[in-house]
This record gives C-alpha cells, structure tokens and sequence, in this order.
C-alpha cells in the first residue's frame, strides 16, 4: 500500500516528502513521519512511552544472533530454522547496578543444549525480559524449550515475562533522521548520536554476524578468537543499545505532580 502511494505521489510530481501539502498523507504514521520531517525535529507521544514507567525489576535486555542454514548440519533443525549460537543480555537492578553476561558458541558444533542451559543459568525468576521485535527472541526460546524438554519449564516461563521495545518506540517516538524506519539502527543514532554500529569492527548487523560465525567455526585459535571478539562486541551493543534507549526515552516522560 505506501509503495502504491509513493507512486501516486511521484505521479504527482512529489520527490521530497518535505514538498507534499498538509492533508495529502492520510495514513496517521506517514502524518507523523512527515511532521517531524517537515518540522525538522523528533516528535514524542509521551502517552505511548509512559508505559515504560511501570516495567519491574530487574530488567533482562536480551538479543540472540542465529544462523540459519538451507542444509541443516544438526539433528532436529529443519532447513532455515533460526539456530541460536550467541546472546548478549544487559541486567538493569532497581538500585542502579547494571551488569553484563553473554554466550557464544563459535566450535561449529550445535549450540542450541548448551545456549539453553546458559539462559536457564542465568536469567533469573524474577524481573522482565526486554527486547526490539521480542517475537523472535521468544521463538527462539520456544524451539529451544521443545528440543529440550527437561528446561522447557524454566524456558517457557521466561517467555512469559517478555516485553517488545519496539512498538513502544515506534508508537512514541520519531525523529527524520529515521528516514522513516523504526530499525534499532535507525533509532540509536537518533536517540543515542554518540553510539552507532559503524564504529564496530568487522560485525556490523545480522548478516555480518552470521557470515562471522561461519568463518569463526571453521578457523582456530587466534584469528577464531579475533572473529569470537567481534561477535561479541556487536551483540554486546545490541543489548546496551536498548539500555540507552530506553534511558533517553525515559528522560522524556514529564513527572506526574
């Protein structure tokens, strides 16, 4: 549908959404996307990210990289299923500590027992689960609690405690620099200009992570360790990059007295 419009308003004549008149744009979020570019500054629904104020303790910020082959190398994984060989996951206390854990798995092994048993490990029975687009996270989980079933218990009921970041930003915050996507990497610069993905060295998004992982599983020693330092960095600054997020959009909501 917007790539029918964009089409109607390229007919028309439009090239810039800076050019198109007020009231031609129906949609409500193309009205936002073109206010705040328009207007040249962010524009924030306090109502949508106040929800934020009511998120529990401790907070879980998790974020999993998979590989997913058309051949499957392991048993149980069906061609393109997402295989979990790495997670990065900031925990945020009520007193302010924050603390950091991680797993990686680059042998060439099957991860999955031993990525689940790390989660079960670690990520305890109270406090919510954070991430940006939390269904595939909490698919991940779930395949990895159907494959396992003696931690589908501890596995499945971290499911229960998700919360997905990324509707609440979508739905409360836009600045033009966005370029009109929602995408963690869009975001971030926006909110958090002194982080950004490009500072990384060698992994820089998923695809770069699972090409990495490839080359990691079939080297040794030091250079498998360099390419294991650079999947770490990278899913490191997902999860921190969420923290950041959420810290400047709480910044945002005005106290209620």
């Amino acid at each position: 549908m917007w790539a029918k419009q964009i089409n109607a308003l390229a007919n028309a004549g439009y090239s810039d959404i800076r050019d198109i008149p007020d009231g031609v744009l129906t949609n409500k979020n193309h009205q936002r996307v073109w206010r705040a570019t328009t207007a040249n500054k962010e524009e924030v629904n306090l109502t949508e990210i106040s929800a934020i104020k009511d998120w529990g303790w401790p907070r879980y910020y998790i974020d999993f990289e998979t590989i997913n082959f058309a051949v499957p190398r392991w048993e149980g994984v069906n061609p393109y299923s997402q295989v979990p060989f790495q997670w990065s996951c900031h925990i945020h206390h009520a007193d302010g500590e924050m603390s950091h854990i991680e797993f990686l798995d680059v042998t060439g092994g099957d991860p999955r027992r031993s990525c689940a048993e790390a989660l079960v490990k670690h990520i305890g029975q109270k406090g919510i689960l954070i991430a940006y687009n939390a269904g595939f996270e909490k698919r991940v989980i779930r395949e990895l609690a159907q494959m396992y079933p003696d931690l589908s218990g501890a596995l499945l009921e971290m499911n229960e405690r998700f919360v997905d970041l990324l509707p609440i930003t979508r739905a409360g915050y836009y600045h033009p620099s966005q370029k009109g996507s929602w995408s963690i990497k869009a975001v971030l610069p926006a909110l958090v200009p002194e982080l950004n993905y490009s500072d990384l060295d060698g992994v820089q998004d998923g695809g770069d992570a699972q090409i990495a992982w490839v080359e990691a599983a079939a080297e040794k020693d030091e250079k498998r360790a360099r390419i294991a330092n650079q999947l770490l960095e990278y899913c490191k600054l997902d999860t921190w990059a969420m923290v950041k997020i959420v810290e400047v959009l709480e910044s945002k909501i005005k106290p209620t007295y």
